[in-house]
């Protein structure tokens, strides 16, 4: 027979206060790094300078930057590179704090304290801190989701109904992906039997996601298009990976990353099973949304480990509250303390690789030995057009383009190309047998293969950069000096 679930502990505000001072110190060190690493930032920037939109995803994080920006009088490209990483940390430490808060109210201080450690040990979390990227903002958005379920839950009414419904809107303006919060905030309302505060509720999402978006709903013929774009972009990609769905990629990376958190997960759901209390609705939420996020990412061929963020996140919410299960053994504390600090000591390596990470350039040091150690004559093919983007477009010396089939190192020679600088991305796409390389049929691919083949065997190479823990800024880069004769 199951009982009334255990009673609300006192709101964990200063816990919550250190998450969110220590997340913005420790996700905000080093984000003056290239501003020309990561292929999805400069897209964000020229559309802040150029005053346009070009809808791949909501306008939250965005527009947040554009408003930053303007109070800052960040106007020009590095400037406001910048002003976009930081707000990125800010919404990281943000969604670390609203999470505490959450698991210290339904959990206790214990599991509070715990969810804050294992957040800002996370190696992912902190490597996408860094970025003008919207996963941080989506992560603050279910974060203030779920805090709202819990507020409704404890006392429902309109206001606070219309809150859910703002706070629904919100998480799906930081990422289409968001909108899967929606229907569980519906479900906290029906649970509590109210259906006027379901007309509230979806009245509120419904003017809080129009007025973060509207520029979307103005254009909304290029909305349109942009989201075909996206949609054939990830269709192509999938069907060159050639991946079976649904696949164990995300769980691979979840287990290797932190098997002791995986365990601690384990011991909270065997602790709700055995104790047959009634789950809250937050509870629910928090243990089923991340498991529907995560079967939708794993029913997609393409792989990105950073789609299982908000995932991580609030699994470590969860591992936080196993603890519970060792807090009423014999030395009860020392157990929990124990199981704490090994699961995050578990994550330090990778998380001391992912800081690391920031502190080397590649791009930089190729760009660098390509001007200053090769000679005047010099005439240089850059095997991917994304890669050295710091490299200005109207250099003479350079040609970025992907190898086209046919192509050997012999006729790049007589066509007066001197060097081949080997980009990881296209390399890696064409030498995968398993891979078909974007834009290429299986033939073409074997067919720039070879071209590959006989570059190493026949080439000279001069210098290699070997990829680092950071794989946009230290991707790994050859370069090659074509052969002479055939």
């Amino acid at each position: 027979m199951s009982v009334p679930p255990p009673a609300l502990h006192p709101w964990p505000w200063r816990a919550a206060l250190v998450v969110l001072l220590a997340g913005l110190v420790w996700f905000g060190r080093d984000l003056d790094f290239n501003v020309h690493a990561h292929p999805d930032e400069p897209g964000k920037v020229r559309q802040i300078l150029e005053g346009r939109y070009n809808f791949h995803h909501p306008l939250l994080m965005l527009d947040s930057v554009r408003a930053v920006a303007a109070v800052t009088g960040a106007d020009d490209y590095d400037t406001i590179m910048f002003t976009g990483r930081r707000v990125a940390v800010f919404y990281a430490a943000l969604g670390a704090a609203l999470l505490v808060l959450v698991t210290g109210r339904l959990y206790g201080p214990w599991p509070a304290a715990a969810a804050g450690i294992f957040l800002l040990t996370a190696p992912q979390f902190f490597e996408l801190a860094h970025y003008f990227k919207e996963d941080p903002g989506l992560v603050s958005g279910l974060a203030l989701g779920l805090l709202a379920v819990l507020l409704y839950g404890e006392r429902p009414g309109l206001r606070r109904a219309a809150v859910l419904g703002l706070a629904a809107a919100v998480a799906a303006s930081a990422k289409y992906a968001g909108l899967i919060f929606l229907p569980f905030a519906v479900y906290a309302v029906l649970a509590a039997r109210r259906p006027r505060d379901l007309a509230v509720l979806l009245g509120a999402f419904a003017g809080g996601y129009l007025l973060v978006n509207w520029p979307a709903f103005v254009s909304a013929e290029a909305w349109t298009r942009s989201m075909v774009d996206e949609v054939d972009r990830l269709a192509a990609s999938g069907a060159a990976k050639k991946r079976d769905v649904p696949h164990p990629a995300y769980l691979e990376f979840y287990w290797r990353t932190s098997p002791l958190l995986v365990l601690l997960l384990g011991l909270h759901i065997f602790h709700l099973a055995r104790r047959r209390h009634r789950l809250r609705p937050v509870e629910w939420i928090m243990l089923l949304m991340p498991a529907l996020y995560l079967a939708v990412i794993s029913a997609t061929p393409t792989v990105t480990q950073r789609y299982f963020l908000p995932v991580g996140t609030i699994f470590a919410c969860l591992s936080a509250a196993g603890l519970l299960v060792l807090l009423p053994l014999r030395h009860g504390r020392w157990w929990a303390a124990f199981a704490m600090l090994a699961a995050s000591a578990w994550q330090w390596p990778a998380l001391l690789d992912s800081a690391r990470g920031f502190a080397a350039d590649h791009q930089t040091e190729v760009i660098r030995y390509l001007r200053a150690d090769l000679p005047a004559a010099a005439f240089v093919l850059v095997d991917d057009h994304r890669e050295l983007a710091g490299a200005p477009d109207a250099d003479p010396r350079l040609e970025r383009r992907w190898i086209k089939p046919g192509e050997s190192p012999a006729s790049l020679r007589a066509a007066g190309l001197t060097h081949v600088v080997v980009t990881q991305r296209r390399h890696a796409e064409v030498m995968k047998d398993d891979k078909r390389a974007a834009g290429l049929d299986d033939a073409q691919t074997d067919a720039v293969r070879e071209f590959y083949r006989q570059l190493f065997a026949q080439g000279i190479l001069l210098r290699e950069w070997q990829r680092g823990p950071n794989g946009y800024l230290q991707a790994s880069f050859r370069i090659y000096e074509l052969p002479d004769g055939p």
